[in-house]
This record gives structure tokens, sequence and C-alpha cells, in this order.
């Protein structure tokens, strides 16, 4: 090494391992660093392009929702929380503290509850970002609408769920996680309660005393007033199970029937006939009629089952509301 820099034969040792891949490789004859690098070769630098989506810039229109787990308080106890933030002005809205240490173990009706607190606090967005997994989609069946997403959705907000492989489409709260963790100092935390306290603070400092440097020295909620006057205020007496249905009827779902004669469905199985065992079929929903109809790949109608799979009585029970709250 010279005035600091690798001479010699280290140099060409490490010059030959950056390019040991080249148009032998099965995806490529040229691996680029990135930038204007003709005549270059090795594995390619730099970020992708076109990850990110739009975000909206109109406050209170998208929130992005998302889990931290696996935190450690004093004494060593895990813990997990629910991160909700807005958008368009990047403010961190609410954050509630868990039962259990891993999202994989935590109920939907309990991350539901959290968000229907922040709902309370700040009023309803019109779309809900959320990633492929648990506790509020099953990540082995992304395209089955739990009972959370289907409360929204007879809210009125759209849910939308990030690409899989793409945790950058909620970038901003997933970098809320990180200034959670060193703001709200878990470990100097004794109880839950405690944790709680301080995540409400950060929460709280992140928007009303953090000053944006990059925004003149302002913080969040100077520049955003308008977070304090969301005109769409909660109550759930604006869940309707027409726009349920609607959303049901949008859908289509392809399933192959078991042996038994019948396609498992909304964790419940549907009766087709053993005949049709192991054939492929598509189901939908007839909003008109409130069932379910089971047609051949080629349209053929086999069979038309009542709707007894999704009611209202189902979803106002996973909330913890009754069938009166309307009342």
């Amino acid at each position: 090494m010279q005035n600091g820099k690798v001479s010699g034969p280290l140099r060409s040792r490490t010059f030959w391992k950056r390019n040991t891949r080249t148009k032998n490789s099965h995806t490529s004859g040229r691996f680029n660093y990135g930038g204007n690098s003709k005549g270059r070769t090795g594995l390619k630098k730099g970020r992708p392009k076109s990850i990110y989506r739009k975000w909206t810039k109109e406050v209170h229109h998208t929130w992005q929702i998302d889990g931290k787990e696996q935190v450690r308080s004093q004494g060593g106890r895990q813990h997990a929380w629910l991160t909700v933030a807005d958008e368009a002005s990047r403010s961190n809205l609410y954050v509630g503290l868990l039962a259990k240490s891993r999202m994989s173990q935590v109920e939907a009706a309990d991350g539901t509850r959290i968000v229907n607190e922040a709902f309370a606090e700040w009023g309803m967005p019109k779309v809900i970002k959320i990633d492929n997994g648990l506790p509020f989609a099953n990540p082995n069946l992304v395209n089955i609408p739990t009972l959370s997403v289907l409360w929204w959705t007879g809210l009125g907000i759209k849910v939308v769920f990030n690409t899989p492989g793409r945790p950058q489409e909620n970038a901003m709260v997933e970098n809320h996680q990180g200034t959670l963790c060193r703001w709200a100092n878990p470990s100097e935390c004794g109880n839950r309660h405690e944790l709680q306290l301080a995540l409400y603070e950060a929460g709280r400092v992140q928007r009303s005393v953090y000053c944006v440097r990059a925004k003149g020295n302002r913080t969040r909620l100077a520049l955003y007033p308008e977070l304090l006057t969301n005109p769409r205020t909660f109550s759930a007496r604006l869940f309707s199970m027409e726009r349920v249905h609607q959303f049901l009827s949008d859908q289509i779902w392809d399933r192959r029937v078991m042996k038994n004669g019948c396609a498992k469905f909304l964790d419940k199985e549907l009766y087709v006939g053993r005949k049709y065992a192991r054939h492929p079929i598509t189901i939908t929903f007839d909003q008109a009629e409130n069932q379910w109809i089971v047609r051949k790949q080629n349209g053929t109608l086999l069979n038309k089952v009542p709707n007894r799979l999704i009611t209202e009585e189902l979803i106002l029970d996973h909330v913890k509301l009754s069938k009166n709250f309307r009342a």
C-alpha cells in the first residue's frame, strides 16, 4: 500500500474478483456499475429506477400502516406495535402497542382496533396502504379479503396492497419505525405503559416539535394545518354492507375442486360435486341475489350458494361492534 492506495498484486486480485461474472452469467452478458460505465464489467450498483409509486400531495388522502416487531424493553421483554402515518405530510399520526411480540402472532381484530383508534383521533383517510403480511392480509392468499379489509371497504376506504418485495412503496412509515425506536428508547422503558407513553410522545414530537430543515425549519403541523381539520370524521354508522357487496362483486377467484367435491374458499368449503374433483373453477359474487356463483373455466354454471360466508354480523363482531350500533 502506497499513500493509502492499494497497489501491486493485491490490487490485481481485487480487480479480478470484480470481473468474475461476465457473458457466461445466466442473467446478462454485462453488469454495469451504474451511470456512464461503458466497457466496464461487474455487479450493478445503485438504486433501481421506478420502484416508488407516486405519493399523494393531499393530507389525509392516503395513510401508510406498518408494524414493528421484537423490540426489547428494559428487562429484555419483546414488544410489537403498529404505526399509522399520513403520506402527504409525512406525519406520524398514531402508534399502538400490541399484546404480542411478533406480527404473525397478532390477532387481526387487535390491529383493527388500533386503526379504529387512529380514525377516532384523526378522522378517516380515502386510501390505506399496507403490505401483504399479517395481521391484515394472508401472505399465502393475498387475493382473499380479510375481515379488516372488508371493514375498511364498508367505511368507504380503498385498501391498496404494496407490490410484493417492494417495501419502498411504504418507505415513509418504514422510516418512522426507526425514528420511533431512537426517540422512544424502548430499552429504558420498564413496562408496557411506559413504552406506550414514550411512543406517543415520540409521535407528538415528530409532528409538532421537530423542525424540518428542508421546509424552512417549520414543524409538520405548521406546514400542514389541515391535519387537524379532516372532514372525513369517523363514525361506525358510516359502515355500509352495500359497499362490501359491490367490492366482492368486482372480484374473480380461481380455485380447484378437491377430492371430496368441495372447493375451499374463505376458510369454508363450497360444495361443487365429486364429478368435478380436481377441476379448475371460478367463484364470483352475485350482489343482486346475495349468493356465490361457481362456474367452470369455460363459464358453465355449476352451483349457486347462498352467502353465509361474509355477513354484516361477522364483520361487526370482528371489530367488536353489535349490529344495533346504528341506533
